[in-house]
């Protein structure tokens, strides 16, 4: 269903009426470091050196740049099943807009509520790739490639988000989701 609406949805869209932004730039990806940053390190006291940090935003933002980003970028938040219909129902639209692929799996696949194991997550990620390959061709190696690094600009985007609304209910969840197993 998600390689579906990626692919078949970000053909036809008019992506000028994407809020608040057209694509998933490097604005876009600014503000969700950003969250992180700002929401996350300074309400944990956790100590960081602002310029190196900067640094390395910059340098992941350019590659995460680099990806192919001519598809609709869901940018899930929580993916639940509707057990009446036993279909997946994705929740929490957080502003769609042309991105790349990598990101709304990613999200998908390490939602903290989801608590999926690793093997579970890289068996999830093998189909999603599979059913990707009956829409576009794809290329698994470069896909991987920016997937990790889109993993953690999402990760830093949610782990922002949770500690903006509630710091010590936020560290539980990250605590859940990010085992150290």
């Amino acid at each position: 269903m998600l390689p579906r609406f990626q692919v078949e949805a970000g053909r036809d869209l008019n992506y000028k009426v994407c809020y608040p932004r057209a694509s998933f730039d490097r604005q876009s990806i600014a503000w969700d470091l950003n969250y992180f940053k700002y929401y996350f390190l300074r309400l944990a006291g956790i100590p960081f050196n602002e310029q190196a940090l900067e640094l390395d935003f910059s340098r992941l933002t350019k590659f995460l740049l680099g990806a192919d980003h001519d598809y609709f970028l869901y940018r899930i938040s929580i993916a639940q099943c509707d057990a009446a219909r036993r279909a997946a129902v994705f929740l929490d639209y957080q502003g769609g807009r042309k991105g790349a692929l990598q990101y709304d799996i990613a999200s998908l696949l390490y939602d903290g509520k989801a608590d999926l194991l690793p093997e579970l997550r890289q068996e999830l990620l093998g189909y999603y790739l599979d059913c990707l390959g009956n829409f576009i061709q794809v290329d698994r190696d470069a896909f991987m490639e920016h997937y990790t690094l889109s993993f953690t600009c999402a990760s830093c985007r949610l782990w922002g988000r949770m500690a903006s609304g509630d710091f010590m209910s936020a560290k539980l969840i990250f605590c859940r989701a990010y085992p150290t197993r």
